[in-house]
């Protein structure tokens, strides 16, 4: 059986205009396990996440340089 999305079409626009791979897609079950803990502490604490230690921040950079996660 063909993947769904490959059959999909749209009348007005490319399909690669209209379909992209989610974020959790792009990332290894690591990060994405990661990127969840951060999304959590902010929904939870109400305040930015601060990585704990140097491998933390390797991992923010790591999504970051991902486009998984943006940091102001």
């Amino acid at each position: 059986m063909a993947n769904f999305r490959d059959s999909l079409t749209f009348k007005n626009y490319d399909r690669e205009r209209i379909i992209i791979d989610s974020i959790a897609a792009r990332l290894t079950a690591e990060e994405n396990a990661f990127r969840n803990r951060i999304i959590n502490s902010i929904a939870d604490t109400r305040r930015a996440f601060l990585p704990a230690d140097g491998e933390e921040r390797a991992m923010v950079e790591r999504l970051r340089d991902k486009n998984a996660l943006f940091i102001e």
